[in-house]
């Protein structure tokens, strides 16, 4: 079996928010600031794996679609369960929930709640020092925005740290 110290993994981060987005199109961007998380995962048995992620973010001078402007504040906290059905090949359920601020006016609009479930699956190439993980989800919201359907693909690189003898 596993080893106490191979079970388990985490990463927290402090990431710089970039000003982008097109304010006219996209409300609730423009604006720059920080976030912080704290991901953790663990193996819960050789065929299945647990990750969680909390965090927070504050994005300062955000603009809405009509120009106007405040500071933002995001919570959450996410929770996921990967099968690993075949060693390239997983099947995933995800669960987001968030407590976010929205420009509004001259100031804020009320806060915001959310929670999304996500069925998805995503497939593992790998190449001599380099892993390409190409993934897809379903997500769906819960609750307020009941029925809001969409689809999120993934694409990431896993190099490691450290070279390999």
């Amino acid at each position: 079996m596993f080893e106490w110290q191979q079970r388990r993994a985490s990463a927290p981060r402090i990431s710089l928010i970039v000003p982008t987005g097109d304010t006219d199109r996209v409300p609730d961007t423009g604006g720059g600031g920080l976030e912080v998380a704290w991901p953790a995962s663990w193996v819960l048995s050789e065929t299945l794996v647990s990750h969680t992620d909390v965090g927070a973010s504050r994005i300062h001078r955000a603009h809405d679609t009509a120009g106007n402007k405040a500071d933002l504040e995001r919570i959450y906290a996410a929770q996921s369960f990967v099968w690993l059905v075949r060693p390239r090949f997983n099947l995933m359920l995800e669960a987001l929930w968030e407590r976010a601020d929205r420009v509004g006016g001259k100031g804020l609009a009320p806060t915001t709640e959310s929670l999304f479930l996500s069925p998805g699956l995503r497939f593992a190439q790998n190449l001599r020092r380099l892993q390409i993980v190409y993934g897809v989800g379903f997500p769906v919201e819960i609750g307020a925005g009941e029925g809001d359907r969409s689809v999120l693909f993934y694409l990431s690189f896993e190099h490691p740290f450290k070279a390999t003898p």
